[in-house]
């Protein structure tokens, strides 16, 4: 392992660890992207200001707008869903009525290579 630790060795001050006397394991030193991200921040951050219900409630919410908003598309004749609603992510396209009638083609020339 002394030779993959050398090879990502760059520290930088703000790195630097001095005030240790044994030796210990830095992370940055395995890898080059100082380890992994750590995604579950923002709801550690979030459920000491909501709570649990509060948060429930916030979800709950979404969802219903989720459905609200997916009505909408529905009851547009110039829009079209393009996928089931399950969350509060809504795939739509603008198809005005004017071009309804054209058949389109799966491939546009542009998109097609070679």
């Amino acid at each position: 392992m002394p030779v993959l630790r050398d090879a990502f060795s760059l520290v930088p001050e703000y790195l630097r660890t001095l005030d240790r006397e044994g030796p210990i394991r830095d992370y940055n030193e395995y890898t080059p992207t100082l380890g992994r991200r750590f995604r579950a921040l923002k709801l550690w951050m979030l459920l000491p200001y909501f709570g649990i219900e509060g948060l429930r409630r916030r979800i709950a919410y979404h969802l219903e707008l989720g459905e609200r908003f997916s009505s909408w598309i529905d009851g547009r004749s110039d829009f079209e869903r393009l996928a089931p609603v399950p969350f509060s992510t809504i795939c739509f396209r603008y198809r005005p009525a004017s071009l309804a009638d054209r058949k389109t083609s799966p491939r546009s020339p542009r998109s097609s290579i070679g």
